[in-house]
């Protein structure tokens, strides 16, 4: 049965990331190609972006609850993976306004064409950052005490790059000052980069008591668990007699 399931979630994420890629590149369904990012049918962008999301969810959620790569993986790990996914979005987004703004033909560079060069350059940068991250937390599980300042040290630079990019990219009159994938994606990766950065400082400099209230409390279960004699067998209701004697 899980065989199945993961087979059915995985061709589910992998199909949603196709209709997104259809929907938002090769066709105006959902945006305009006259104002690039600009929403045209809510209904359809909206539930395709839930579509993809809830399906990334699940297919993690598997993976996290079945497969033994993903024991003892710290809880931000899915965050990062939304980095990712919010980074790659941005930037192509980014770029793919860059090119229907006939930036690379222009003569002179604009305010506009150099605000979307961010985008690209600085989701290409978390992105990158955040996949080492995931790639270093499967190799150094039983290293927490330097992981845990690597992660801080990428989430500051996501904190400090995306702050920048939201402030230039989504003030008046900048390519993500409308309703699209830039300006949704863009707010989304300074978040999502803030909660990292909270979380890892939260995890670094809280009490030792806290954090071994967990382990402690699994040992005592344990304790208790070997200290309990086993239930006594019950005895039957009826023996047999005694040789010699009368059954009554």
């Amino acid at each position: 049965m899980l065989k199945i399931e993961a087979f059915f979630a995985f061709s589910n994420l992998v199909l949603w990331v196709l209709a997104i890629a259809v929907l938002f590149h090769k066709t105006d369904l959902a945006t305009s190609d006259m104002a690039p990012n600009t929403v045209t049918n809510a209904n359809l962008y909206y539930f395709s972006w839930l579509g993809l999301i809830f399906s990334c969810l699940v297919f993690s959620k598997m993976l996290d609850d079945k497969h033994p790569w993903f024991e003892n993986l710290t809880r931000r790990f899915n965050l990062w993976g939304l980095l990712v996914l919010t980074s790659i979005v941005s930037m192509a987004s980014g770029t793919n306004w860059w090119r229907d703004s006939s930036c690379k033909t222009a003569t002179t560079t604009t305010t506009t064409c150099k605000n979307l060069k961010l985008a690209f350059v600085f989701g290409a940068i978390v992105a990158g950052l955040s996949l080492i991250t995931m790639m270093a937390a499967f190799c150094m599980k039983e290293r927490k005490n330097i992981m845990i300042f690597w992660e801080a040290f990428v989430a500051i630079v996501g904190v400090v790059l995306w702050a920048s990019a939201t402030r230039r990219l989504t003030q008046p009159n900048a390519p993500a000052s409308v309703i699209g994938n830039l300006y949704y994606f863009t707010w989304l990766s300074l978040l999502v980069s803030i909660m990292l950065l909270w979380d890892t400082i939260v995890e670094k400099f809280k009490p030792a008591s806290d954090s071994n209230t967990e382990t402690a409390e699994v040992a005592n279960e344990e304790m208790e668990a070997k200290s309990t004699p086993p239930p006594e067998a019950a005895m039957p209701e009826t023996q047999a007699a005694p040789v010699g004697e009368t059954q009554v």
